[in-house]
């Protein structure tokens, strides 16, 4: 027989070689051929991920993005396959954002511990119960290194752990690591005798590619060299893990030589299919560092940036990381805002105003109080930056202070005018400039009539008439009286003592009585209202009126005081809403009553009205004599 050299044979051809020249026996060149036969097989169905595996390379990936409190933009993100040795944790410094392809800053970063999902797999094989001279078997020395990787987790409890060991030894879903080691020390199985399979490896995938939690997913698998009819099976396997984001780490017990088998390729795809590792463990080699395997996993992180997008629409957004070795870019993801400016509009503005003059010039009333109800319609309330007053075109007041919704007119500068056009504009803090409709107020202007009397004293002879009058009332009346006095020694009365005037106190319009969980008064001081507009939030640059509680927004709603004296309370679209007598304030507000229960956010107030008037009271004092009488009846 002669055999021919072929490149596709490989190593394979000296082992005919050396069969040949071992013996001339045609046995012996049987079981040569065999053995060709069987590797040239093995070979033709070794894939081309086995031949060449495709490592899992380090990335970044978005998550999900969260825009509720535009321009505050908060995208959580996940670093999957780094190094062992990359910085962490991330910090804000070490990643940067892509908007629409504009580079930003990241304004915060946060990391939150999902957990981590461990799986020990172990197939009962003789060669992990190959002894040294001690009597210490390899099996024994690798679950000690095992073992070291318990200080790797956390103590929060976030972390679970599953063990499986061929053929029927499961442990799913412990809590903590000493849970799983404690049922490793409890396995007795005898290596020598169990046969060596892959069903602990498959159920261990399956039960990973099933976990739905969130958490990362971490196998390590302990393994005597699977036959050559597991090929298939573990590149099936390879597929699965690599899909489903598994980490596999192998521990394969054996000699050195048998990295040369044509089994290793499937082994290496498979953890490379994850960034895992594979390790030959003879006996004598050191023990892996196994705290090392869990380390950059289980852990998401919440960037966030203040955004620029200006128009409403479809967003882009990507996330690079600078890690020590590398920079990580993540693919672009989208995301859809609504920007747009407020819609202001004038509150209780009234068409028209009569304006009366006195003869010395003055204007009742001489102010106008205008108020400006913003609404953002985009769903992000935010700051106004400015405001600015315009009268018939010109600006007149600006605002860049709070309350920026509200302005007072001096009607005096307008006389001789039929008609006032007003107009607001805003600038809020993301630079978008808003403004009311032109509101038109007509001018009805009159002139207070000169008393009488002023006539009669441009008559000058009724001027002599009216000094006649006077002297003959002073020598008549005045002056006896006078003399009688004057007789009569009277006594000095002391010099009495005038006190300073007291400084006027602010008028007390309405009061805010704080109230307990059972709507009785606290022993706080009720809050004066002292003003006709009051605006109530959490920011004191922004209001009058400082809340503090959680659930109450910047500029959460406003008080304001009517003509007639009574109070309208007006939400500014807040989350957790303005309530009074437990219905929800709408943004055209609704008038108060004394004695209602007003909840802002968790607080809840009796309002007082100044007039103390309830609406009982008001029914009852609007009630006609002849009603009382019928009732009578």
């Amino acid at each position: 027989m002669t055999l021919r050299a072929n490149p596709s044979l490989g190593a394979s051809l000296p082992v005919v070689f050396r069969c040949k020249r071992l013996d001339s026996l045609g046995f012996v060149q049987r079981i040569c051929l065999i053995l060709l036969i069987l590797l040239l097989t093995l070979q033709a169905a070794t894939p081309a991920s086995a031949a060449h595996p495709a490592q899992a390379t380090p990335s970044l990936e978005i998550l999900s993005i969260d825009t509720r409190e535009f321009p505050l933009i908060r995208a959580e993100i996940k670093a999957r396959n780094l190094p062992a040795d990359a910085t962490a944790p991330l910090t804000a410094a070490s990643i940067s954002i892509l908007e629409n392809g504009n580079p930003i800053p990241a304004r915060d970063v946060q990391e939150n511990y999902q957990g981590i999902h461990l799986v020990l797999a172990v197939n009962p094989d003789f060669a992990l119960d190959s002894r040294d001279p001690k009597g210490v078997s390899r099996y024994t020395k690798l679950v000690g290194a095992f073992k070291q990787m318990e200080g790797a987790f956390s103590a929060e409890g976030e972390d679970r752990f599953s063990l499986f060991i061929n053929p029927d030894y499961v442990y799913e879903q412990l809590s903590d690591f000493g849970s799983l080691a404690t049922a490793l020390e409890a396995y007795d199985g005898n290596f020598r005798t169990l046969k060596s399979d892959l069903a602990s490896l498959t159920r261990a995938i399956d039960a990973l590619s099933m976990d739905e939690s969130g958490k990362d997913k971490l196998l390590l698998y302990i393994t005597g060299l699977p036959s050559v009819q597991d090929a298939k099976s573990i590149q099936l396997l390879s597929e699965i893990a690599r899909e489903k984001n598994i980490k596999v780490v192998i521990w394969l017990a054996g000699e050195a030589f048998v990295t040369t088998y044509p089994q290793i390729p499937y082994l290496q795809d498979l953890v490379d299919s994850g960034a895992g590792s594979l390790f030959v463990f003879s006996g004598s080699e050191p023990l892996p560092e196994a705290a090392t395997y869990p380390a950059n996993m289980g852990r998401t992180y919440l960037v966030s940036y203040l955004s620029l997008a200006r128009e409403s629409g479809n967003q882009t957004l990507a996330l690079r990381l600078q890690t020590e070795s590398d920079t990580l870019t993540s693919a672009s993801s989208n995301f859809e805002v609504q920007v747009e400016p407020a819609v202001l509009s004038f509150l209780s503005l009234p068409e028209a105003l009569s304006l009366k003059y006195s003869a010395e010039g003055a204007v009742t009333p001489a102010e106008l109080p205008l108020e400006v109800l913003v609404d953002f319609v985009d769903g992000h309330p935010r700051n106004i930056n400015s405001a600015r007053l315009l009268v018939n075109g010109t600006v007149v007041q600006e605002n860049t202070q709070a309350p920026l919704n509200s302005f007072v007119l001096k009607l005096s500068e307008y006389t001789g005018l039929e008609q006032l056009s007003l107009q607001v504009l805003m600038v809020d803090a993301l630079g978008l400039e808003a403004q009311t409709p032109l509101a038109r107020i007509a001018l009805i202007t009159t002139t207070a009539e000169t008393p009488g009397g002023a006539g009669i004293l441009k008559n000058p002879w009724n001027l002599v008439i009216l000094g006649a009058v006077l002297a003959g009332f002073l020598a008549l009346v005045i002056l006896p009286g006078f003399l009688r006095n004057k007789r009569q020694a009277a006594p000095v009365p002391p010099a009495e003592t005038i006190s300073p005037a007291p400084a006027d106190a602010p008028i007390i319009l309405a009061t805010l009585t704080k109230l307990n969980a059972d709507n009785l008064p606290t022993p706080d001081k009720p809050i004066a209202i002292t003003q006709e507009i009051t605006i109530i939030g959490r920011d004191p640059d922004l209001c009058n009126l400082v809340l503090n509680d959680p659930a109450i927004e910047a500029m959460h709603c406003q008080l304001r005081m009517l003509p007639d004296g009574e109070f309208r309370l007006t939400d500014f679209r807040s989350a957790a809403g303005s309530w009074v007598n437990y219905a929800p304030v709408g943004v055209k507000g609704i008038r108060l009553q004394h004695g209602d229960l007003i909840q802002l956010g968790l607080l809840t107030f009796r309002f007082g009205s100044g007039s103390r008037v309830t609406a009982t009271e008001k029914n009852q004092a609007e009630r006609t004599p002849s009603d009382s009488n019928s009732e009578g009846d």
